[in-house]
């Protein structure tokens, strides 16, 4: 494990002026500036956003990337109207990071990848007496990737990522939140903050690192159905088996009327044929024409299941989605750091059931009551893992776990 020159620093405020100070406190015991540092705040706090990012640059230093939130996360639990971020200190022999900021999602991509720098003469060191296959597995890349805007464009855009990465870099992130639905989201960068654009950190680490993605849902094997028609958008499902999307959903759910509670308890499944995972697909609202507006895309020809969850599979997933972290890391013996990018109506399931005490207990137990993590409720998850490519989930928690020792221990 690596002790000296290593710090995972979080803090959490009600306040821009708050946060700063606290954050600075912090970093000044500290023998050098972070390499990166991770915010979250919440959209309350929108017209603060710039204050918030200029005291970061000039009081704190490093890189910085950040979102607007419909909620945050931290050892607190589940808090509305606060800000919290994470810095990490590492020599840049074994962790770096560089930020950028586009409209399009892959010149932003690009850029922080070229702005990295990076000497992979060290990574052979570590390898070399290693074999092949342990590098390949160990490859030190990864990014985080935070998209603004309402657009409904998340799949279109990180298929942007996917091309020009050739999905080699693991990758973890979100749609940035707001507590109103209605709400603009930002996101934040060392450029500045924007309303409709992406913000990247490209990072280059050999500290052990992993991500996990998991929804806390089952099938309903008894009520499926297939996509037959669209409407001016993918994420618009006109008809199910020939018949109005609605009226199929409620026949599922032997209900006349729907609401918001009823779409987050009940989203409906298409499984992946390559790898049969279950991708969520959460309905938003019913519209005139008895449509059904997604979050996601839902084409024609997608299979669609009902899934229903309980308080106990909805507590499980996060869970097993630190495991995956944790065992795609490598299992590292010590944890620095864990990041949680968490559905916001996941969250509103969590409300209703009480299980937020639970599930930062479960973080604690896992990775011990001293580490550093952050979250907060987004409005679509992002993230690659094993046999799953880069993705615009709904209804998961997606969680990156940075651990405290290299990737050749």
């Amino acid at each position: 494990m690596i002790e000296i020159g290593l710090s995972f620093i979080t803090t959490e405020a009600k306040s821009v002026e708050e946060f700063i100070e606290k954050m600075k406190l912090q970093i000044e015991q500290k023998p050098q500036i972070p390499q990166l540092t991770i915010v979250f705040a919440s959209s309350q706090l929108a017209s603060q956003y710039e204050a918030l990012i200029n005291g970061l640059k000039q009081n704190i230093g490093g890189e910085i990337i950040g979102a607007s939130s419909a909620g945050e996360i931290s050892p607190s639990g589940f808090q509305t109207g606060s800000i919290v971020g994470l810095s990490i200190i590492a020599p840049q022999t074994i962790f770096k990071a560089s930020t950028a900021q586009d409209q399009k999602v892959a010149n932003a991509f690009v850029k922080a990848f070229e702005k990295l720098n990076v000497s992979l003469d060290l990574f052979s060191l570590y390898f070399s007496e290693k074999n092949t296959l342990q590098a390949v597995r160990n490859l030190p890349f990864y990014s985080l990737i935070l998209l603004s805007g309402l657009k409904g464009d998340e799949e279109e855009k990180l298929a942007e990522i996917a091309e020009v990465s050739l999905n080699k870099v693991s990758t973890a992130g979100a749609s940035a939140g707001s507590e109103e639905i209605t709400e603009q989201t930002y996101v934040f960068s060392m450029d500045g903050v924007v309303e409709d654009g992406v913000s990247v950190a490209g990072i280059y680490s050999l500290l052990k690192m992993g991500i996990g993605i998991k929804h806390g849902f089952r099938m309903r094997k008894d009520k499926f159905g297939v996509v037959t028609e669209n409407g001016d958008s993918l994420r618009i499902v006109k008809k199910i088996n020939g018949e109005k999307a609605v009226d199929v959903y409620c026949r599922w759910l032997g209900v006349n009327k729907l609401d918001n509670e009823i779409f987050a308890l009940n989203p409906v499944g298409s499984i992946e044929p390559s790898s049969g995972i279950i991708k969520v697909r959460s309905p938003g609202k019913v519209l005139e024409d008895g449509s059904i507006l997604f979050y996601s895309n839902v084409p024609v020809g997608t299979g669609l299941v009902l899934l229903e969850s309980t308080p106990q599979l909805h507590v499980n997933a996060l869970k097993k989605a630190i495991e995956e972290a944790y065992y795609r890391a490598g299992s590292p013996k010590e944890i620095g750091a864990i990041l949680i990018f968490n559905c916001v109506l996941r969250t509103v399931l969590s409300q209703k059931w009480q299980t937020i005490e639970e599930e930062i207990k479960i973080v604690q137990e896992f990775a011990g009551k001293e580490v550093s993590f952050i979250g907060f409720s987004t409005f679509g998850e992002t993230g690659n893992s094993n046999l799953m490519p880069l993705w615009h989930h709904n209804q998961t928690v997606t969680v990156l776990l940075i651990g405290k020792e290299l990737i050749k221990g």
